[in-house]
């Protein structure tokens, strides 16, 4: 049984690392199905209970060691450990747990990390210094390998292969609406089905100023619509009061409203004697669909009164759209704005654009942002909670059109073939965006409004095509993603053949003797090879006839010796 320690950028609930630690996960126990796993994570309890792996705290030196003691091997990775741009420590942390691995003997194994960009010429000597030592060295672009090549180290030690999250393909799909019920009910959020709707008594104005209000109410917030009062019901309710207007004053003519102050969408208008009628009554509303019996598999489908939130991504676009994902993250001089004109252009293109954050809760509040700043409906997908990439797989699956900035955004929509626009904000994103054989539609380290609201465009118009030249790449991409496996076959069949070496009772005495036998047998067996070609040689004096030799006369045929020399 093989036992390995996998260090990475675990338990910090981002989507696209958890990705990595689940493809590398399924990738490992595929080609090894007695391999023992230790992950080092920021939420250990977490991450042994969803990947059912033994889990330590990275941030605790003796269980760093126990973890690594325990294990045959050390993998580091996948994604981008090793750079300086989003903070200084991390280069330190990782190389730190690199060389614990090395000085305690266990083989250091690169697994398809993306490395850079390293700013700091000491990070970038210190690297290749520990990187020196690594066993095996596999890095997930070209970029990455140019990289170490420029750093000092030999290209021959560098292996290019792929991320590993487009091994993900046949991953399993998960989504369970109810929990993100719960999750709402216990942040204190009620379904609007199960909210009380006052009946009171009004007269016209006031319920002109009621409606007035709830409509700010809804553009203020999130900037969602709500759904318009039934037009045939408020018509009929007109007339009856322009009716009664002519007939009795405008005191004595009372309008009786349900007002939802959520949705107005079942909102009743009658008109009756306001002595006839009981103020402030409160009743809960019901409908029709409530009433029916439903099979379970359509409620955990759908839970009417929680948004999207209460329905399975397939369901989120409705019958007369398709669903557009957007993954931002936040970063400095982010066009939030920009974003936004891209966000409404989609809307009017008839996509439900849900805005998704990838890191929970840090990708939160951007992504309000741009929801607010957009003057067409859009949603933001908040479920209490960070999203498995199972989940995230699974809206992805459903969506028919992704806008990424975070890079595994954008790997997620290519493994499930959906075609995407890509805004990059480091070179990882750009690297992966080339590998497909695509090209950025917007870079933020080189930014041009009006060039990325053109190239947005021009993606949202032509994704047919987007999504035949990622169908024709992403075979070659996950080939290179699973070829990591070749070379840490080739490592760990190394290990095996020392632990049997370490496990025989032979001394290192006896090794040494056998080593000396084997010597001396190759010695004698090229003296007798020499000796058999010797032998084949001719040993005694060949004669030869000459041709005849016509003398003067004709009469006479000499013959002679001939030497060895001679022949």
């Amino acid at each position: 049984m093989i036992r390995v320690c996998i260090s990475g950028y675990y338990g910090f609930d981002n989507a696209g690392d958890e990705a990595i630690l689940l493809a590398m996960i399924e990738s490992l126990r595929r080609e090894f199905p007695d391999i023992e796993i230790t992950v080092l994570s920021d939420k250990p309890e977490k991450t042994a209970a969803a990947y059912g792996v033994k889990a330590y705290d990275r941030w605790k030196w003796w269980q760093i060691h126990k973890a690594i003691m325990a294990s045959d091997i050390m993998l580091s990775g996948g994604g981008g450990l090793l750079q300086d741009v989003t903070g200084k420590k991390s280069i330190l942390y990782y190389t730190h747990i690199m060389k614990m691995a090395v000085r305690r003997r266990r083989p250091l194994f690169i697994f398809s990390q993306g490395v850079g960009p390293v700013n700091d010429k000491w990070n970038q000597n210190h690297v290749a210094k520990v990187l020196r030592k690594a066993a095996r060295i596999t890095v997930r672009d070209d970029e990455s390998a140019a990289l170490l090549q420029s750093w000092g180290m030999r290209r021959g030690r560098i292996h290019v292969t792929a991320d590993p999250v487009l091994t993900l393909g046949d991953t399993q799909r998960f989504w369970d609406v109810e929990r993100f019920v719960r999750a709402l009910q216990s942040s204190g959020v009620e379904s609007a089905e199960e909210k009380e709707i006052e009946i009171c008594v009004v007269d016209e104005e006031t319920y002109n100023s009621i409606v007035a209000e709830n409509q700010a109410k809804a553009e203020a917030e999130n900037k969602i619509a709500h759904k318009p009062m039934n037009a045939a019901a408020f018509a009929e309710a007109e007339a009856k009061m322009e009716s009664l207007a002519e007939s009795e004053s405008k005191d004595e003519t009372m309008v009786e409203i349900s007002v939802d102050s959520e949705t107005l969408s079942e909102t009743e208008v009658k008109v009756a004697d306001g002595e006839d009628l009981v103020k402030d009554e409160a009743v809960t509303s019901t409908s029709d669909a409530d009433s029916e019996a439903t099979d379970s598999s359509e409620t955990l489908m759908s839970l009417p009164g929680y948004g999207i939130m209460g329905k399975h991504p397939s369901l989120w676009a409705g019958d007369d759209k398709k669903l557009a994902v957007f993954s931002l993250r936040k970063w400095e001089g982010l066009p939030i704005a920009d974003i936004a004109a891209a966000g409404n252009m989609t809307v009017k293109a008839g996509y439900k654009v849900v805005l998704l954050p990838f890191q929970y809760p840090a990708d939160l509040e951007v992504s309000q942002q741009i929801a607010d700043a957009m003057t067409e409906e859009a949603e933001v997908f908040d479920g209490k909670e960070a999203l498995t990439p199972r989940e995230i797989m699974t809206i992805m699956d459903a969506a028919d059109f992704v806008f990424g900035m975070r890079l595994h955004s954008l790997i997620m929509a290519a493994v499930t073939k959906t075609p995407f626009a890509s805004l990059s904000y480091d070179p990882k994103v750009r690297s992966f965006v080339q590998q497909l054989g695509l090209e950025i539609t917007g870079d933020l380290a080189n930014y041009d409004s009006a060039a990325f609201l053109r190239n947005y465009e021009a993606v949202l118009g032509s994704l047919s095509e987007v999504s035949g030249i990622i169908e024709e790449r992403l075979p070659e991409l996950t080939l290179r993603a699973e070829s990591v496996m070749d070379s840490l076959h080739l490592l760990l069949d190394r290990i095996d053949r020392r632990r049997a070496r370490k496990n025989s009772p032979e001394t290192a005495k006896d090794r040494r003797q056998k080593r000396t036998d084997r010597e001396k047998t190759a010695d004698n067996s090229e003296d007798k090879a020499i000796e058999t070609d010797e032998s084949e040689l001719i040993s005694e004096e060949e004669i030869t006839v000459t041709p005849e030799t016509v003398s003067e006369n004709n009469s006479e045929v000499s013959t002679q010796p001939q030497n060895e020399e001679n022949k």
